[in-house]
């Protein structure tokens, strides 16, 4: 063979070969992004049906005249809105039952939507129930006990958004109050929240999304 021959012959081995790899990096980029949608929608329907559960509970862990709202407006980081809300729930999601577990819902630093779920704890010569020692005086000494699960992770291409609306018995959309409305508002708007709709989405692309409504069991 001549060396023309043999630059000609290199030359198409190495277009050939160009061609092929290409294929081969385009096919495992696809696999990837399948791969992650699949990987994102399981999340998103597992965070679903445990946000679901949590929610379908919210209860009141006060009896009472003025008894607190099942969810809190005050003392908290997080108040009922688009993005994030705390309530109590008596959704069994701990080592007890029958006992008004805090959850925070929410977005943590890093993006991730989470959930917080704080152990409710009794103290001796206290009728109220401590879920950390900022609760109230009665709570200083005790010990958090804190679990925070993440739902839906944020990763590179896809940041996860959580919204949440609030219904009354007729299917009729329900105003929020303002976070610095007195704690006579919100117990006056928390009894009259008949069903929760939460929505979990991809901002990238909001039509990759999950959607429920769930009618509160206990309503105060």
């Amino acid at each position: 063979m001549s060396l023309v021959e043999v630059m000609v012959a290199l030359g198409i081995f190495l277009l050939i070969m160009g061609v092929v790899t290409t294929a081969a990096i385009m096919g495992f980029r696809t696999i990837a992004t399948a791969t992650q949608v699949s990987d994102i929608s399981v999340q998103q329907q597992n965070a679903l049906l445990w946000t679901t559960r949590l929610l379908r509970y919210a209860d009141n862990p006060v009896e009472g005249s003025t008894p607190t709202p099942w969810v809190v407006p005050r003392s908290v980081t997080a108040t009922p809105g688009s993005s994030a809300m705390t309530f109590y729930t008596y959704s069994g999601t701990g080592p007890q039952d029958g006992v008004p577990y805090r959850v925070t819902l929410g977005r943590d630093a890093t993006g991730n939507v989470t959930t917080r779920i704080a152990t409710p704890q009794q103290v001796s010569g206290y009728s109220g129930w401590c879920w950390e020692p900022t609760d109230a005086a009665q709570c200083s000494g005790v010990t958090a006990q804190i679990s925070t699960r993440i739902l839906v992770s944020a990763r590179q291409g896809h940041t996860p958004r959580l919204s949440l609306s609030f219904q009354d018995a007729d299917g009729e959309a329900l105003a929020v109050p303002a976070a610095s409305a007195n704690d006579a508002t919100w117990s006056a708007w928390a009894p009259t929240v008949d069903t929760v709709t939460l929505r979990i989405y991809d901002e990238q692309n909001p039509t990759r999304d999950v959607q429920q409504t769930v009618r509160l069991e206990n309503p105060r």
